[in-house]
């Protein structure tokens, strides 16, 4: 029997029944294998080429094949046994070709990352929007009093120190507001500055910055109107729910979990409202003034008063730090003002 040119290779044998390993030499013939044994035995066996089961190729060490009677080899990959493959016309299956062509690695690595955006920019906010839906009204009764107290026994706000009656005029002019009021809670936050943020369970807390910053009931009133709009649309439970989701992710990644609360009050008051968000809160905040006979642009002043604030205090918390750039919330606030009702 003549073997293909140098269509040879050296490895071991195992008959399946023990863990002693025989050398051997694998040569292609004309029609099949040749199997010499090489450990002094001199015997030899001409297999067909179906007889031997070429395994996935995995890593670039050793590769494995079956034989008909149960036994295996491990032969070491190499020039040597390309050439027995190529000699014996072993096609590859199509996860070794995927495995041992970059081009298709790379695609693979490229279509993670679309698949990882797509679920982070599109699909995680779709359940977030589900399942806030689906959430009763009373299973987060108690849930903004224990995020006012974390917010406060981590130093961000404190009592306010408004007078009774100017707190109840703003009380007065947000319920000229349509709809039901939402919980009103007035509190000290030098440290976060002018600021209104509703919470995931529909508590509106307004710092007694943004009072002394907006000058009139009304003008709080049009700030509020914009938060019952993320109150109403359930933003701050749907963000909430999102970044909790990334924060378990995380958590498993790197093995460290925080608390829920430490991460609500991170989310409320360290990240962005989406664009999206805001431009339905702005929406729904300026049908509220509309209804009331004020006008949309009570809200767009504020905005542009909360932006020069913000500029002033170079970025330090402010109303504005959490959410994104404002001229052209402010231009569409001012073309849904048809009229200068004020």
């Amino acid at each position: 029997m003549e073997s293909r040119g140098d269509a040879s290779i050296e490895g071991l044998l195992f008959d399946g029944s023990s863990s002693r390993a025989r050398p051997v030499r694998l040569a292609v013939v004309a029609g099949g294998f040749d199997l010499s044994f090489l450990d002094g035995s001199h015997g030899r066996e001409r297999l067909p080429l179906h007889a031997i089961r070429w395994q996935e190729a995995l890593g670039h060490q050793v590769r494995r094949a079956t034989l008909a009677d149960g036994s295996s080899l491990e032969l070491p990959c190499g020039p040597a046994l390309d050439r027995i493959l190529a000699a014996s016309r072993h096609r590859e299956a199509s996860v070794s070709r995927w495995q041992a062509s970059a081009s298709i690695a790379l695609g693979a690595l490229l279509v993670l990352l679309a698949v990882l955006f797509a679920t982070y920019r599109w699909g995680l906010p779709a359940v977030a929007e589900h399942l806030a839906a689906r959430v009763p009204a009373d299973a987060l009764a108690g849930f903004d009093g224990h995020l006012v107290g974390t917010l406060e026994a981590g130093g961000m706000i404190a009592p306010t120190t408004l007078p009774a009656d100017q707190r109840a005029a703003i009380v007065a002019a947000s319920r000229a507001l349509p709809g039901p009021l939402p919980d009103l809670r007035f509190h000290a936050a030098p440290g976060i500055g002018a600021n209104a943020f509703a919470l995931p369970g529909g508590t509106i807390v307004v710092t007694d910055e943004l009072v002394e910053l907006a000058g009139s009931p009304r003008a709080v009133a049009a700030v509020v109107a914009h938060e019952m709009g993320h109150v109403h649309h359930r933003h701050g439970l749907r963000q909430l729910i999102q970044s909790s989701a990334i924060a378990v992710v995380v958590g498993l990644w790197i093995g460290d979990f925080d608390s829920m609360l430490t991460v609500a009050s991170t989310v409320l008051l360290g990240s962005a409202y989406s664009r999206e968000f805001e431009y339905e809160a702005d929406g729904h905040g300026a049908a509220l003034l509309t209804g009331a006979g004020l006008s949309p642009r009570l809200l767009a002043d504020m905005l542009a008063r909360l932006s020069a604030d913000a500029g002033e205090s170079q970025g330090a918390g402010g109303y504005l730090s959490s959410h994104p750039p404002t001229p052209e919330r402010i231009d569409r606030l001012h073309r849904l003002s048809p009229n200068d009702q004020e």
